[in-house]
């Protein structure tokens, strides 16, 4: 009577999925890779860290998120002179000649000195 349920039902069964394996060489290593597999798959649904957000936002989001793009902020560029009235040699239009405290000197706001030194171009004149 035994040798018919072994006909029907393999000695080694899978304790988590009730599959059975012969009880042979090539069952015990069958069982060992399908253990593996178990494992593996285990391994990986507890390292599952993805982070998922809806694709659109909602109306609240959407009205209270402010967003903030990277502005390049140009410096304020400042040529010392000798002289208050300074004329751009380009547009011939006034320069704005400021005192500066700190260094104690006339100023050019946003100028650009030419390359022989005899004068000054407004910063969007010369670019």
């Amino acid at each position: 009577m035994l040798d018919r349920f072994s006909i029907l039902y393999h000695r080694i069964q899978c304790r988590i999925c009730a599959l059975r394996f012969t009880d042979t060489d090539q069952g015990k290593t069958q069982y060992g890779m399908h253990i593996e597999e178990h494992n593996r798959r285990k391994r990986a649904e507890q390292h599952k860290d993805t982070i998922s957000r809806t694709y659109f936002p909602n109306e609240d989001n959407w009205l209270s998120k402010k967003i903030e793009l990277p502005v390049a902020r140009q410096e304020e560029h400042k040529l010392f002179v000798s002289k208050k009235l300074v004329v751009c040699n380009l547009c011939n239009e006034k320069m704005d000649v400021e005192w500066d405290d700190d260094n104690d000197s006339w100023m050019v706001k946003d100028a650009v000195k030419l390359g022989d030194g005899n004068g000054y171009v407004h910063r969007e004149c010369a670019f």
